[in-house]
């Protein structure tokens, strides 16, 4: 399957110029799963790049869009499409995910804010399907609550015969920073 940039560039543009009036939350961290879900109802789309080199020697080049759905204000369902490069090979289709996260609590209820993760990677051309889930606790503090501390627990396990669940942790911490003085 080809994907012409210029395609994908105008359908992008298309559908960002037919929309009305739009509202992403803040995103405080790239590769940490947040807490926080959709409002029922409300559609995200996100697109990510991610490109650079492996330590051995190989670059690679990643491009991942994104449609996310609130189904309810807790529940948020992700379905993305990835695309990958690597060195000097041809750009293809390499997954197609299906993602859920759940919030456990409301927001403050208690002394970290809950929430679960699961993923369902579905590989084409060579790669291999996968399972991911997360375990989500975030903080926020600070006297405006502009600081916030995220911990990602991380199981994850190709379906291919033999393969072993990975387990890891992912956390991060960001500083809201207000640059405009009144």
């Amino acid at each position: 399957m080809k994907v012409h940039c210029n395609k994908l560039l105008m359908a992008a543009l298309g559908i960002m110029c037919a929309c009305g009036a739009a509202h992403a939350h803040m995103r405080d961290y790239l590769v940490l799963s947040p807490y926080w879900t959709s409002p029922k109802g409300a559609f995200e789309f996100e697109v990510y790049n991610d490109f650079g080199t492996k330590s051995s020697g190989e670059d690679f080049y990643k491009h991942q869009t994104e449609l996310e759905y609130g189904l309810t204000d807790r529940l948020t369902l992700g379905l993305y499409g990835v695309y990958e490069k690597k060195g000097s090979g041809p750009l293809h289709y390499a997954r197609t995910k299906f993602e859920g996260r759940y919030r456990l609590a409301d927001y403050g209820k208690l002394p970290v804010n809950p929430a679960l993760y699961l993923e369902y990677a579905r590989g084409a051309n060579g790669h291999a399907d996968k399972v991911e889930g997360k375990l989500i606790l975030s903080r926020d503090f600070g006297k405006n609550y502009d600081m916030n501390v995220t911990l990602n627990g991380v199981f994850e396990k190709e379906r291919t015969l033999g393969s072993d669940w990975e387990r890891s942790f992912v956390l991060g911490f960001s500083k809201t920073l207000n640059l405009i003085s009144s």
